[in-house]
């Protein structure tokens, strides 16, 4: 699903973008982490740092796939999610695959408070896997 007025991310218009990253990714020196990461370009959880490192290469370019990475995070456990940032992004999006599970916005040094406004209403159903 595409979200109105956001900017151009995770797709095919930041191609030159990954490219200009392409050799610092490449330099960085990655280590098995301590807890499963969920990289959102598969939704798949993984200590490897290799897959680790494929991830984030192919996260520029690639849709997020919100739906498998939230069913993941369910399924590992999460009993609620914090999301970091100005303005509820992914809140919402959760929200449709998993009304019940607690939401909340935290801003941090530098991040304006969140405006008070009315929640982004999404229409239709949440995205599956592969979908933009």
């Amino acid at each position: 699903m595409r979200l109105p007025g956001r900017v151009a991310c995770h797709g095919p218009l930041v191609e030159s973008v990954a490219a200009r990253l392409a050799a610092p990714l490449a330099d960085l020196d990655w280590s098995v982490p301590a807890v499963p990461v969920l990289p959102n370009v598969d939704g798949r959880p993984t200590r490897d740092p290799d897959q680790l490192a494929r991830g984030l290469r192919r996260h520029l370019t690639s849709p997020v796939q919100w739906e498998a990475t939230s069913r993941a995070l369910v399924e590992a456990g999460a009993r609620c999610v914090v999301e970091v940032g100005a303005v509820p992004t992914l809140g919402p999006l959760i929200r449709q695959v998993h009304p019940d599970l607690p939401v909340q916005l935290a801003g941090g040094p530098g991040l304006p408070a969140p405006a008070t406004r009315p929640e982004p209403v999404l229409t239709g159903p949440a995205p599956t896997r592969g979908e933009r």
